[in-house]
């Protein structure tokens, strides 16, 4: 890798736009490519302090944003709404209005504060408390969408270490389709437009840049939609609520409604607030956090669990077309090293009428880890979207968000991040021992990037049933087991063994999968209980996407050995004998079951075709050929009657007699022939 360093000219090009953006605390308005371009400033009337986290925008076209930590926005409204009006809110303050003509004449938004009016409410005991959430639960359906909803969203990922030195950065236009409040089913999410910096060593990089669905926090962090458990009438007798306030948002007042678990009950696993508006009874914001010893829960999806020392939320909601939709959310996790990895959306456009899917092969998955899918750096698309400075006054005293989007513009400054892409397609940023003003770049060629490229090695697991073409006819057979030496008989039976065309069967296989081109697949195969089919197989094979463009239909060659133990039931011997070895195993049982059978080796050749029916499952045909060139005949053992039972094959010797109607016979139970079996089945991802 050749270090780079900035040029004079750049580093001043890159400090006169940065000052520009802060100095800018006007509104201006601007045309550019059908859209009108606002950018303004939101501060408290009474104090002249920025209002982080205030809305921006016209309710009634789902169109907005919200401020940064310096009060500061940037709105774009499409040109055909021009005459709308523009509605500015926060939580605990008077909404302000004005049309978008009246902005270029107010160089500042003053929002006047609510008094607090808990006073004027009569204090409410606990019970009455967790009614107003039992009823803003049972209002659900009414305040939020009945039906898919598609929106437009900005996300932010970033990744520190103990340090608090930035690892990475990554940044992205998202496309939304959340699914109805009333059921709760995921929404899907598909990627508009990316962007990153990796501020770190490659191997660091790679070492921290595990985390995956991030992206998916308009349907993570929705816990409106989710029913977090202080939502979730089951859980009400682990949670004590209370109230804390009564406050006003957009005119109308608002109840805060703080709540911590029950004692020491292990089911109130969160602590926090909730805002719920008085008058619809809708759920306007939530914040809360995951307590401790509740941080060591696995498997708790949505919400970030396991190795994480905290974990704490910021969900916001606003009304749109009479209903409310998803604002924004933040999500800050303090990871077991001590960085803290960040989340954070901001909802910028809900579209009006009945939402579309996502395009199938545009849709992301729980397992995309948003670092490695931002892709090329797009210069025209970043100049004029608005990157939404994100933060929440709530976190004044981590004062972490405030760190991402002063780094997210110093590292995202567009003229300067067009540069480095003119120059190369891929950039890395080493950590350097100098001042972070003037990082060092260093270039590393797209083909040996590891952060651009799918994940090289994936395991699915597969499972199906089917059937064996496996024919065997009809005889009579008598089977025996000798002692050694003298060769008495210590166990024998007699019976007719039926024509059978085959065997079904059910199938296990795990494919470990490489650059997503090559396999490596071991299977397991049984059968239902009919007779003994107990079949080892593993082997290479390739995968071909027959439709990139589509829903992915695959093509999977594969070879592999296949040791297959097949036999068929003869009868139920006594043991008169008592115990007795065989194979050096100890038979104990009264009743032994005795078969016959064979031990056959084959060369397997399979073709599958499978279509993706999600990111997460595919159905799969799956047809082998079985060309054996090993057959051995054998006397299967198999106790009754006891807890530990003993199982052995032994091959047709001295020790083994058996005679296929009256002739002595140690052939095979089956051709010795090609044999065809098929199978059908799901695989996951």
């Amino acid at each position: 890798m050749i270090p780079f360093t900035p040029t004079p000219n750049l580093a001043h090009m890159r400090l006169f736009l940065f000052s520009s953006l802060l100095l800018c605390s006007s509104i201006l308005i601007a045309q550019e490519a059908g859209y009108i371009i606002v950018q303004g400033q939101v501060v408290d009337q009474r104090t002249q302090n920025p209002l982080p986290y205030a809305h921006v925008g016209i309710s009634a076209r789902g169109i907005g944003t919200t401020t940064g930590y310096d009060g500061a926005f940037t709105l774009k409204v499409p040109a055909q709404y021009r005459e709308e009006r523009v509605q500015v809110s926060y939580i605990g303050y008077k909404t302000a209005e004005a049309g978008l003509g009246q902005l270029s004449r107010q160089p500042v938004i003053k929002l006047e504060p609510v008094p607090a009016m808990l006073q004027e409410v009569i204090v409410m005991d606990e019970q009455r408390v967790e009614d107003i959430i039992r009823r803003a639960v049972r209002q659900i359906p009414d305040n939020y969408p009945s039906r898919p909803t598609n929106a437009t969203a900005f996300y932010r990922e970033s990744k520190t270490d103990s340090k608090g030195d930035y690892i990475y950065l990554a940044e992205g236009v998202l496309q939304l389709y959340k699914e109805s409040y009333q059921n709760k089913k995921e929404g899907q999410i598909g990627l508009l437009q990316g962007r990153k910096v990796a501020l770190a060593p490659e191997e660091e990089l790679r070492s921290n840049a595990r985390f995956s669905s991030g992206h998916l926090a308009a349907d993570r962090f929705d816990v409106v939609k989710n029913r977090a458990d202080f939502l979730d009438e089951r859980f009400f007798p682990a949670y004590t609520y209370r109230l804390d306030n009564v406050t006003a948002y957009e005119g109308r007042p608002v109840f805060v409604v703080g709540f911590d678990r029950t004692g020491d009950d292990p089911d109130g696993r969160m602590k926090g607030k909730i805002y719920i508006d008085t008058l619809s009874y809708a759920f306007i914001r939530a914040e809360f956090e995951i307590r401790p010893e509740a941080q060591g829960q696995y498997d708790d999806y949505p919400f970030y669990t396991g190795n994480w020392k905290a974990n704490r939320y910021f969900v916001d909601y606003r009304m749109a077309n009479g209903k409310w939709f998803l604002k924004d959310a933040l999500r800050e996790g303090v990871w077991q090293d001590g960085g803290v990895y960040t989340n954070e959306i901001v909802v910028t456009e809900v579209v009006p009428g009945r939402g579309k899917p996502v395009p199938y092969m545009e849709r992301l998955g729980r397992d995309d880890r948003f670092l490695n899918i931002t892709g090329a750096y797009d210069e025209s698309f970043w100049a004029s979207y608005n990157t939404a400075p994100l933060h929440n006054e709530k976190l004044s005293e981590t004062v972490q968000q405030f760190r991402n989007q002063d780094k997210a513009r110093e590292v995202f400054d567009t003229a300067y991040m067009a540069l480095l892409q003119r120059a190369q397609d891929s950039v890395v940023v080493l950590t350097p021992q100098t001042p972070r003003g003037e990082p060092i770049i260093a270039y590393v060629p797209k083909e040996n990037t590891w952060v651009t490229e799918s994940a090289i090695l994936g395991a699915h697991f597969s499972y199906g049933a089917g059937a064996h073409a496996l024919p065997t006819s009809l005889h009579y057979y008598r089977l025996n087991y000798l002692s050694a030496g003298d060769l008495d008989q210590i166990i024998g039976t007699e019976g007719e063994v039926s024509a059978r065309e085959g065997e079904l069967l059910y199938q296990l296989a795990l494919d470990v999968a490489f650059k997503d081109r090559y396999l490596l697949r071991w299977a397991l195969s049984r059968d239902f209980g009919n007779s003994i089919y107990r079949e080892s197989a593993i082997g290479l094979g390739l995968q071909y996407n027959l439709t990139k463009r589509v829903r992915p239909v695959y093509l999977r060659p594969i070879v592999q050995y296949s040791r297959l133990r097949y036999a068929r039931f003869v009868g139920q011997a006594d043991n008169d004998f008592g115990n007795f070895k065989a194979d050096g195993k100890n038979f104990k049982a009264n009743k032994v079951n005795m078969y016959y059978g064979e031990i056959n080796r084959s060369v397997k050749f399979t073709l599958e075709a499978a279509v993706e029916l999600n990111p997460s499952r595919e159905l799969f045909v799956r047809g082998s050929y079985h060309l054996p060139f090993q057959q051995q005949a054998q006397l299967f053992l198999w106790e009754r009657q006891r807890v530990f039972r003993k199982r052995v094959h032994l091959p047709v010797d001295e020790q083994v007699a058996a005679f296929r109607g009256t002739a002595p016979y140690n052939g095979t139970l089956t051709p010795n022939e090609g044999t065809f079996s098929l199978t059908i089945g799901l695989l996951l991802k």
